[in-house]
């Protein structure tokens, strides 16, 4: 019988000749599945293809001295296996894999790379670092070198040690239809998005104006013509009629999307027109909030609680003449101490437009009843106390987002749900000041992004991760699952997404505080140990937060900071009794309201000395 040893070191002889060095004849013959090791049939299969004719099994039993049934690299030559396992650790540690690897030693992209310029590359990047020599660097060169020794390295060489199937297929031919359509459709599908936004805006845009040319305002609009019936809410088909039998020719689908942003099913006047819906409901707040403490000190009649806005009338209406012009709303106004913009209620109370108003237009107040939110005032600590009930639930923000608020996954939370989520978490205090906390952009819904950024920021890094690695969810779970299980724990979950390269919020390696964070949000429930495929299948239709809807501050100065500025101007006015002239402006110190806001939007106080309406807004 045959030597073990000597078979051993025949073997070897066949396949250095045959292949010039052990790493090439491993990874292009012997490791048929890429797992680092062979298995008895693997080996039997090598030997066939290196030509080796002597005792197979006799072979086998000198390899496998551990017995483990299995045979790596290290076993036929340790000097090559020890440079093949450091330089495939090296390239999974430090890049997510050989396609990082390659990006960052060749990045101006020329595609093939000198044995010189390959060495000293991995050895600036870190491989000695990692435990890495110079000389195995060149074993690896040698190893993964095309066929014939050409005397450089692509990137489609080190296929072999490519953990990904989406990524070994994007090496082989970057071009690949399969590998492509994934991000052609995400691309189509962001490209559209852009698009539906734009003409959203136009129509929205397009809308305005026109009701704007048919009846001096927003407000007026929508009480004459619109919500006729004082409904507060408007179907899709209402508004869809109202718009045809006025002469609009514009794209109503489009607007609809525009006018009903957060997929409520309805509009509202605060989606038509914010700044003055939101006047207008600050006004009957603070009316209705008046009344109800002169009842509670039996100075008014309880009966008008029922209709208190028309008990603000009749104060306003100090000459019994069933009307109240501008100045004497203007004046009345300041006089009872109401704080908020004057200017837009007048006007959106005025349902004729005849400079005056009447106890039917406070009628209209007393039968609306617009959401909470909008009289509300932002209220960070009951946002804060929201946020803390949200963690002492469901772990984390994530969890919170996906099980008690988002529950139908479009990453949008209107309202209606915001407030039923609330009902769920107990929670009974400033429901509308936590929402004006959250909704700082004045959307009509909120985003994850609002609740919490850096959670935001971590699902969608991780998932444009999945996308660029994998393609879609599906394929990078499939890879993730590394034992084919079907399964993730914590532990699996950790090794595999650190292994193919994910970063975290900071752009470095994962830390193990946000896989923790991560794992955890996509869990099913709290107490679950394990993530399936089910679990992760929402990241393919998690949208990104929308920009927010500005058009109607661009007829304010074009962006939020000089909307709030103008709305102050208002108040100013406001505040002055409708009228503001050089006696007003002169008595301004330096740095009070109306002299900031003289200098801010008239040049200064000569200016307003000079023609004093220029104040007016």
């Amino acid at each position: 019988a045959d030597d073990p040893s000597s078979l051993l070191e025949q073997f070897r002889r066949i396949v250095k000749k045959k292949y010039g060095n052990f790493i090439s004849a491993w990874r292009q013959d012997m490791d048929e599945d890429g797992d680092m090791e062979l298995s008895f049939k693997e080996f039997c299969h090598a030997c066939t293809k290196v030509s080796f004719d002597g005792d197979v099994l006799a072979l086998w039993k000198e390899m496998d001295k551990d017995g483990d049934s299995g045979i790596s690299l290290v076993e036929i030559d340790r000097d090559s296996g020890e440079a093949l396992i450091r330089f495939k650790e090296f390239c999974y540690e430090e890049f997510g894999g050989p396609v990082g690897m390659w990006e960052t030693i060749d990045p101006k992209k020329t595609t093939r790379v000198s044995r010189a310029h390959f060495v000293s590359g991995v050895m600036a990047h870190g491989f000695g670092e990692a435990g890495g020599t110079e000389h195995m660097a060149s074993l690896v060169f040698d190893g993964f070198q095309g066929e014939g020794s050409t005397g450089y390295v692509t990137l489609s060489n080190f296929i072999f040690i490519e953990e990904n199937p989406f990524k070994r297929r994007l090496m082989l031919n970057p071009e690949d239809p399969s590998v492509l359509k994934a991000a052609k459709l995400r691309k189509a599908k962001e490209a559209r998005s852009a698009r539906e936004l734009k003409k959203m805006r136009a129509a929205k845009a397009e809308f305005r104006d026109f009701l704007q040319s048919k009846f001096g305002n927003l407000v007026r609009a929508w009480r004459r013509a619109i919500d006729v019936n004082g409904d507060i809410l408007v179907t899709k088909a209402r508004l869809c009629q109202v718009a045809r039998q006025l002469g609009f020719r514009g794209d109503l689908r489009t607007l609809w999307r525009a006018v009903d942003r957060d997929e409520s099913g309805y509009t509202s006047l605060e989606e038509i027109d914010f700044p003055s819906g939101q006047a207008i409901a600050q006004f009957r707040a603070e009316g209705v909030e008046m009344v109800e403490h002169r009842i509670r000190y039996n100075h008014v009649p309880v009966e008008w609680r029922q209709k208190p806005m028309q008990y603000i009338f009749s104060l306003m209406d100090e000459k019994n003449l069933r009307k109240v012009t501008m100045a004497e709303f203007f004046r009345a106004s300041k006089r009872l101490g109401f704080t908020c913009p004057l200017r837009p209620v007048f006007h959106g109370l005025d349902l004729m437009g005849a400079g005056f108003l009447s106890v039917q237009d406070f009628a209209f107040l007393d039968a609306w009843h617009p959401p909470e939110w909008l009289a509300a005032s932002a209220n960070p600590e009951a946002l804060e106390e929201i946020k803390q009930l949200m963690l002492q639930n469901y772990g984390n923000y994530i969890q919170s987002w996906r099980r008690c608020l988002d529950q139908d996954g479009s990453n949008r939370v209107n309202w209606d749900e915001f407030k039923s989520a609330c009902s769920i978490l107990n929670f009974h205090g400033d429901i509308g000041g936590a929402w004006r906390a959250l909704d700082d952009d004045f959307s009509g819904f909120i985003t994850l992004s609002e609740l919490d950024q850096d959670s935001d920021e971590m699902i969608l890094r991780f998932r444009d991760w999945m996308f660029e690695n994998f393609g879609d969810t599906k394929e990078a779970f499939k890879v993730l699952d590394r034992d084919g299980g079907g399964s993730l724990t914590k532990p699996e979950f950790r090794k595999s997404i650190s292994r193919f390269g994910f970063k975290g919020i900071t752009g470095s390696k994962v830390s193990e505080e946000e896989t923790n964070l991560l794992f955890e949000s996509l869990k099913p429930s709290v107490h679950a140990t394990k993530i399936q495929m089910e679990d992760m299948l929402f990241l393919d239709t998690w949208e990104e937060t929308p920009e927010p809807d500005l058009d109607f501050f661009a007829a304010r100065g074009g962006n939020p900071t000089q909307a709030l500025e103008g709305w102050r101007r208002e108040e100013v006015w406001a505040a002055s009794s409708g009228f503001l002239g050089v006696r007003e402006v002169l008595a301004g110190e330096p740095g009070s309201e109306v002299h900031r806001w003289a200098v801010a939007f008239c040049g200064g106080l000569g200016s307003v000395c000079a023609a004093p309406w220029k104040l007016q807004p």
